[in-house]
């Protein structure tokens, strides 16, 4: 048995697989990816444009028994057949107009390793047929050769289309859908991965100034993220991002930024951001064309009323969204953040509301432990920065919780104030 099966467990990620987010969606992908990646199975990754599925292919690589072997990528979709071809499968001298010298393929080239085909659907039913040779003999025949030369390598496959359809259909072998999708894998969209679009978005901005300062992204910013459906994905967030941080040359990216890279793209059905959430539409519209009435909003989410004004309610109650103007002439749009001096705040007020920038919300035992007060004061101190608009509460009950008003940033560069233990004193406002 191959060395490669025999392995009990996969191995510890590889720290550089460039893979980010938390999400239960991605950790299931990465597990499987994992698991298979110790075995000699083929591996199929299915998922739309923009999803990373070459970071994944390059992590099952990674972490295989083949690691220390080349891994070698190409798009089957970006080629004519004849060079694709070319490119996979090599040519002999003469064997056409140009070819002067003989070359080997990147199938000969990924001996050892990993051939990783990037849009396979996209492959025409002759090399369909010629690939699906070369995976049942292990052995490749270069472009006017009668000779074949073995080669040991594993393929990792990668397509944003319905292969099954396209069986259906006639357009994809389905012997050779059975051979690459041994082990298929669905790398979910963006849209399904929670909050991971704003580590990812974080992550993208790395190494990025302006005006010697590193890029980061507002509060009200990372709501548009999480507001947008990301229809392109990974690879669209990214673009998105490199244009708002040209456009606003400034360190800080707001939501305004965002929205107008988003709307700068080729317009998109609005009934598609309906589909990830309301609230999230909302956001995502109102980032997009700016302030709105309540009636475009419904209009052109294709919300009912009742449900449009139940969202709109919550957002403006949780301080997401801000309305300008009164009755019929009400618009709604996403605040601007406003700096908040600090200066009026005493050392317990400062630390609860540090506390609740850094961690997200908390209920108010929650507060209490985390921050050292009594339950007392900490009841109190929750209730005056609530009334003072800084802080607002999320649910009813006991399991009301606290969290800090997007509308009153923190200044970059002050403390959480120590406590008697120290704890605490080292989270910095963003």
């Amino acid at each position: 048995m191959p060395r490669a099966q025999q392995r009990s467990s996969p191995p510890a990620v590889p720290p550089a697989h460039g893979i980010v987010g938390r999400s239960k969606v991605i950790r299931e992908v990465i597990e499987s990816a994992s698991r298979v990646a110790v075995t000699l199975l083929a591996v199929l990754l299915e998922g739309a444009s923009g999803t990373g599925k070459e970071l994944l292919a390059r992590f099952v690589h990674d972490a295989s028994e083949r690691a220390g072997g080349p891994f070698e990528p190409i798009n089957c979709g970006a080629l004519a057949e004849t060079l694709l071809e070319d490119l996979l499968f090599g040519h002999v001298k003469g064997a056409f107009t140009g070819a002067g010298d003989a070359k080997p393929g990147l199938i000969e080239a990924a001996d050892g390793g990993t051939l990783f085909l990037d849009e396979v659907g996209e492959m025409s039913p002759r090399l369909q047929v010629k690939l699906l040779r070369m995976l049942e003999s292990g052995r490749v025949r270069r472009v006017g050769s009668n000779r074949s030369t073995r080669v040991d390598i594993r393929v990792v496959a990668a397509t944003h289309r319905d292969l099954k359809a396209m069986i259906g259909k006639g357009t994809f072998r389905e012997d050779l859908y059975y051979r690459l999708a041994r082990y298929p894998i669905k790398v979910p969209p963006l849209c399904e991965r929670e909050r991971d679009a704003v580590a990812i978005a974080r992550h993208l901005l790395q190494g990025k100034t302006v005006k010697g300062r590193p890029v980061s992204l507002g509060r009200d910013a990372e709501q548009v993220i999480l507001g947008y459906p990301w229809p392109g994905n990974v690879r669209q967030l990214g673009n998105v991002l490199e244009k708002a941080v040209v456009d606003a040359n400034r360190p800080r990216l707001s939501a305004q930024d965002l929205g107008k890279a988003i709307g700068d793209q080729a317009e998109l059905p609005e009934d598609t951001a309906v589909s990830v959430e309301p609230a999230q539409a909302i956001l995502s519209l109102l980032a997009r064309h700016g302030p709105l009435g309540g009636r475009e909003i419904r209009e052109r989410l294709g919300l009912a009323r009742t449900t449009a004004q139940r969202h709109l309610r919550k957002l403006r109650d949780a301080g997401r969204i801000a309305a300008q103007g009164q009755g019929h002439g009400i618009r709604y749009a996403i605040p601007e953040p406003e700096p908040l001096d600090h200066g009026d705040l005493d050392e317990d007020d400062h630390r609860v509301l540090i506390l609740l920038v850094e961690r997200g919300p908390k209920t108010r035992r929650q507060v209490q432990t985390a921050s050292k007060l009594s339950e007392r004061t900490a009841q109190r101190r929750l209730a005056d920065l609530v009334s003072r608009g800084l802080v607002v509460t999320v649910g009813k009950g006991r399991g009301m919780k606290y969290r800090a008003s997007p509308k009153v940033p923190l200044r970059r560069g002050r403390t959480v104030p120590a406590t008697p233990e120290g704890r605490d004193s080292s989270l910095h406002a963003p």
